[in-house]
C-alpha cells in the first residue's frame, strides 16, 4: 500500500476541481475542509448534491478492496479560494 495527499484549492466557487487524476485505486480517503465551506463528491459535485465539509470538519470513506479510483473523487467550494486537505491510502 501507499498514501497520496495534497492540499486542492477551489478557485471559483461553483467550480469542481477533481482531488488528483490518478488512475489508482483508493483503500480509504479522508478529506477535511481547510477554509470556508467545501463539497465533496464525484464529477458531478455541487452544493446541492455534495457532503457538506465546513472549515475544520473532515469525511473519512472506506472502499472494499480498492473498488474506487481516486480520479473519481472532487471537491467544490461555497466561495472563491475554499480548500481542502487529503489523505488517500492506495492499494
Amino acid at each position: 500500500m501507499r498514501t497520496n495527499s495534497d492540499h486542492t484549492v477551489v478557485g471559483t466557487a461553483g467550480t469542481r476541481v477533481q482531488l488528483d487524476d490518478s488512475p489508482a485505486k483508493v483503500k480509504s480517503i479522508v478529506v477535511k475542509a481547510r477554509t470556508g465551506t467545501i463539497y465533496f463528491g464525484e464529477s458531478d459535485v455541487s452544493s446541492t448534491n455534495g457532503m457538506e465539509l465546513k472549515t475544520g470538519k473532515s469525511l473519512s470513506l472506506s472502499f472494499d478492496k480498492g473498488s474506487a479510483p481516486m480520479s473519481s473523487f472532487y471537491i467544490d467550494g461555497a466561495a472563491n479560494n475554499d480548500a481542502a486537505d487529503w489523505v488517500a491510502i492506495l492499494v
